[in-house]
């Protein structure tokens, strides 16, 4: 990455030599890369998951009432009319992982330049009040300043493009309560952020084998 913090040398500028910002070296011959930034696979992370699914339970409902889901209180996403739908159509299955992206930008240092953003990975499939736990939780990468990020985006493709990959080929998960192995294809729900970051992402949907995904592109 720039060690100005502009831009990350990936996807169509991973061949650039110098940052398209500020003109910076990518590589010094003497100390190497100028900067890194960092990246946590989300199989990794999630391979080993146990879950208790609320899609069991919508997909208990709509075949106990001909096909048509009746929640009895709105207490989460869940109980909306999108999310059951979905479920209904098949894009979303029993063993498959609603994920919510968040990303946030924080000052290391109250009296020195020191921003830097993490964003991570929230397991949405659990109730409310487990989501947010810390083993419901899984880190996406870190990015260092301590200047602002000029090209957001090239940060996250990294993590966006093998959240892609996985979505089409399946996850290999284990369920260490029910000791099967199964595959799972992640479904991007929600993308959240900070004000100041949310202005340099929009999301979009795009089509995958006929199921409807959603990506982050660049405003």
């Amino acid at each position: 990455m720039c060690p100005n913090s502009c831009m990350a040398y990936t996807g169509p500028f991973s061949d650039l030599e110098a940052c398209s910002f500020c003109q910076s070296p990518y590589y010094d011959l003497t100390t190497g890369k100028l900067q890194e930034f960092h990246m946590i696979l989300i199989d990794s992370a999630q391979k080993m998951c146990t879950r208790q699914k609320r899609t069991d339970e919508i997909l208990a409902d709509i075949n106990a009432n001909d096909s048509i889901y009746f929640p009895l209180k709105i207490c989460d996403f869940h109980d909306g009319t999108a999310y059951p739908k979905a479920v209904q159509d098949g894009c979303i299955g029993s063993d498959d992982m609603l994920l919510m992206f968040s990303i946030d930008g924080t000052q290391l240092y109250q009296m020195k330049k020191s921003d830097c953003w993490i964003y991570i990975w929230v397991v949405l499939d659990y109730a409310a009040d487990e989501q947010y736990t810390k083993a419901h939780i899984y880190p996406g990468g870190t990015i260092p300043g301590p200047n602002k990020l000029k090209h957001l985006n090239l940060f996250l493709f990294p993590g966006i493009h093998h959240l892609s990959a996985i979505q089409k080929e399946g996850l290999q998960v284990w369920d260490a309560y029910k000791h099967h192995q199964f595959i799972s294809q992640p479904f991007f729900k929600l993308g959240a952020a900070d004000g100041p970051t949310m202005r340099q992402m929009i999301f979009r949907q795009v089509h995958v084998d006929g199921i409807t995904r959603s990506v982050i592109i660049q405003q």
